[in-house]
């Protein structure tokens, strides 16, 4: 099972009026090279929403509307992404 070596902050995505892109955004890289990124999406016309995504064996992934695995996250990011290498 792959280890988390690396949390790091990154910078809120959203433009001068607060939304169009996300907040609270943290990146997970992993001892296999797989780079996770989880933050809070902001849209001008529905509610805010949790999201995780995942590249995998890619460091220089820092989030993005292509991600390999890109879910709504209910829960905690590190309980997901060690449950997803339990499957």
């Amino acid at each position: 099972m792959p280890k988390i070596v690396s949390i790091e902050d990154m910078p809120s995505t959203v433009n001068a009026w607060g939304f169009g892109g996300s907040i609270k955004r943290k990146r997970y890289i992993l001892d296999n090279n797989d780079v996770w990124v989880e933050g809070v999406a902001c849209y001008r016309h529905l509610p805010s929403q949790k999201y995780i995504q995942c590249r995998f064996n890619d460091l220089s992934f820092r989030g993005g509307l292509s991600a390999d695995l890109d879910e709504v996250l209910r829960g905690s990011a590190l309980v997901y992404i060690k449950n997803f290498y339990k499957k």
